[in-house]
């Protein structure tokens, strides 16, 4: 929100929330403690995952708090940030508790400590080698540690006062955590054990939908908890949330209205309890309509001619623009060769074939301005859909012309192979299938370092081709750093558009990797065959303009001539006015999307149709980027990554809870004003039908409650007779 927009009432509240991003900047680059948001004035996760999605990067902190100043802060607390915290809730009598404990085992030493609405949190370090899960201490005193959270100072409680840290224990004072006493932690370790019999269970973390632990707060609200079986079957019946603290928590605080209460019964009969498959988190609901409780949370489904539905998209492009199809020049001749010497004939990967032949030709010889010929291209097909005849094209073209040395291995073993490679042949051309695993390897936290460096370097080199390129510094003298003059690596890739999109978390929008990448899908699974193909000899044609390249040099070695002052071509006027135009649109694109991930795709786009415009003009022998070229580029560069856009907002996810929101979201939209029911995506989606019963109403209680995408509607049915049924359908942006 603009501070211009803010209305005047809300201006005490939009400067105390601009504290706030400052805030959990400093909590997390101070003391890398893990923040995420919660709703205003509330204890209450405002992300999707809660706790979950804790993290001190600043970015996201940036994005929560840049769109919802007035969010309070949450710290996931346990090992993620080094502490636990004693929650000590005076109104459940837990002052008085802990001073019993005080006198009895000695007191705690100074630490950091923040005064909450009703009571206060000690925060002690998290221990090396122990586990400290969150449990319940005593009457009014929890463990907030592992799977749980504390609400920051700085964020608003629900009765209006201020979360603040004690005046003598601020850690912006300098003052430090420490470590817990020995009696805590030992009575800490020894609560939190099952009962003998029971083996100690991973904790249980399963996200809870925040407006579900409303619904259950209002029906166990209508449930009176004397009674000793019914008590038992509410207990149960939270305890199949999979959330110890949420559920504990909710029994805890619904216990607490009966006399009866014993909060030493409490965490041990809690912890004595086991699945059962009749009883679960509806159990509640029952019980509290069986004693005239109504849900009154639960909307009516309105009739689909009264919504705005959004339009149908297609899963994957379905008509590619003819004149994609017909790059001119070289680049159209080598497609042709690819496309008509293929079994299975896939014009989409011959086309991103020929611009990475003819980018590596280029290398280091060319260039317009600052841009040089560096592409990453990466081509999505199914198995069998012809994927791999363009690189066998290309190893034949590059044989046939003396340069099977510039051709980079199959993979990529470590970052520092890169650049070794990469010293070796600064112009290399890397062919490397199955990608998406590729990336799902390199990107993997438990694959290392070296494996880490792959994406790190290759987007480094992407942005270095005008300079020196260092590589890394190492303690060995054994180890010297090379220094790569000018490189220009180019990237051609296949894989599947499974294990792409699988591959990718929003970090690589984030980071930048995926806005160097042009990505291709063909609309074509599987073409039909053209049984009279045959690779043959690579035409005459192809074989002279690549030692006309050469010949730029006079000398026709992979070094190129001079790579600090390559062979330059301008623009003629006419295509600069096209490259101009389009630079202005993409800004547009970028500013209409900004922080969605999808802006920083189009923040490349115009660099992309400047590259692609030289190599057309290079194989058309032209003097100048003429006009032509610059269109085909543009057209080209606009159609992928408008597809790329679409397409990541569909498939790319952080989580598993995240990915079946959109798998949802797309099957939903595929069906239009016919909408689908929960049954029928549990017909047509695997990952629906595997997901957690809990996770599948968090994701349709996101869709439908939070974020509005979808809506349930009453549909007539085909014929106009007989019973309407209930579907969800995708809502048009605008009406979301």
């Amino acid at each position: 929100m603009n501070t211009l927009e803010i209305h005047t009432t809300q201006h005490r509240q939009g400067l105390m929330s601009n504290q706030r991003l400052h805030l959990a900047l400093d909590y997390a680059d101070k003391f890398s403690w893990a923040v995420f948001p919660l709703q205003p004035n509330t204890k209450l996760p405002a992300t999707r995952h809660g706790f979950k999605d804790a993290t001190t990067d600043p970015t996201r902190i940036h994005s929560w708090w840049g769109e919802r100043p007035e969010f309070n802060i949450g710290i996931a607390t346990g090992r993620i940030s080094g502490f636990f915290a004693v929650d000590v809730d005076h109104r459940n009598g837990g002052d008085n508790m802990l001073l019993d404990l005080m006198q009895k085992y000695g007191q705690f030493p100074s630490t950091v400590e923040t005064i909450t609405g009703n009571g206060s949190h000690y925060l002690f370090r998290y221990p090396d080698h122990a586990s400290i899960p969150s449990c319940k201490l005593a009457a009014g005193i929890d463990i907030k540690s592992d799977g749980g959270y504390i609400v920051a100072p700085g964020s608003i409680h629900p009765n209006g006062h201020q979360y603040e840290f004690e005046g003598s224990s601020d850690p912006f004072d300098g003052i430090a955590i420490v470590d817990a006493p020995a009696w805590l932690l030992e009575r800490v370790i020894r609560t939190s054990q099952p009962l003998a019999g029971h083996s100690m269970a991973a904790p249980r973390n399963q996200y809870v939908d925040p407006d579900r632990v409303e619904e259950l707060q209002a029906a166990l609200a209508h449930i009176p908890a004397d009674e000793y079986d019914l008590w038992i079957r509410i207990g149960l019946a939270l305890f199949a949330l999979d959330n110890d603290d949420t559920g504990f928590r909710l029994w805890d605080e619904w216990s607490q209205t009966s006399s009866k209460y014993d909060a030493r019964e409490m965490g041990k009969k809690w912890r004595s309890f086991t699945q059962r498959r009749e009883i679960n988190p509806e159990t509640v609901f029952y019980e509290a309509q069986q004693l005239g409780w109504m849900n009154t949370s639960v909307p009516q489904a309105p009739p689909v001619e009264s919504l705005q539905i959004a339009p149908v998209k297609a899963n994957s492009p379905q008509v590619i623009p003819d004149i994609l199809l017909s790059p001119p020049g070289i680049v159209g001749g080598i497609a042709t060769f690819i496309t008509q010497s293929a079994f299975r004939p896939q014009p989409v990967f011959a086309i991103n074939g020929a611009l990475s032949l003819c980018a590596a030709v280029l290398a280091r010889k060319v260039r317009c301005g600052r841009v040089r010929t560096n592409l990453y291209l990466c081509s999505l097909g199914g198995t069998g859909s012809g994927k791999e005849h363009a690189r066998q094209v290309i190893k034949q073209i590059m044989a046939d012309t003396g340069r099977e040395s510039q051709l980079g291995g199959e993979n990529i073993a470590s970052g520092q192979a890169i650049l070794t490679r990469t010293a070796e042949t600064p112009n290399v051309l890397y062919q490397i299938d199955e990608f998406g695993d590729f990336l799902h390897a390199a990107q993997n936290p438990n694959a290392g370092g070296h494996k880490a460096e792959i994406v790190t370097n290759l987007m480094r080199l992407y942005g270095n081709t005008n300079g020196i390129f260092k590589g890394t510094d190492y303690a060995s003298s054994l180890r010297e750093s090379k220094a790569l003059e000018y490189p220009c690596l180019n990237l051609h890739a296949t894989t599947t558009p499974e294990t792409f999109y699988a591959s990718l978390g929003s970090r690589d929008l984030a980071n930048g990797f995926l806005n160097r990448m042009l990505v291709c899908e063909t609309p074509t699974p599987l073409p039909k065959k053209n049984r009279k193909a045959n690779l043959g000899r690579t035409p005459e044609n192809i074989i002279q303009w690549i030692r006309s390249i050469d010949a730029l040099t006079g000398q026709g070695n992979l070094q190129g001539l001079n790579p600090a002052e390559p062979f330059e071509i301008m623009h003629d006027t006419a295509s600069d006015q096209v490259m101009d135009a389009f630079e202005q649109w993409t800004e547009e694109q970028v500013e209409r999307h900004i922080g969605t991930g999808v802006d920083a795709l189009w923040n490349r786009a115009a660099e992309h149709a400047e590259k692609i415009a030289l190599i057309l003009a290079m194989g058309d022998n032209a003097a100048r980027i003429e006009q032509q070229h610059a269109e085909w580029a543009v057209t080209f560069v606009r159609y992928w990554t408008q597809y790329l856009a679409d397409a990541v907002s569909q498939h790319v996810a952080d989580s598993p809870t995240q990915a079946l929101e959109q798998e949802i979201r797309r099957l939903v939209g595929q069906r239009g004003a016919q909408g689908m029911t929960a049954r029928e995506l549990t017909q047509y989606s695997r990952k629906f039908k595997q997901a957690p019963p809990a996770m599948r109403e968090a994701a349709l209680k996101w869709l439908s409650n939070s974020s509005r995408e979808i809506q349930l509607a009453e549909i007539p049915s085909l014929s106009g007779r007989g019973k309407k049924r209930l579907a969800y359908v995708l809502l048009e942006e605008e009406a979301c």
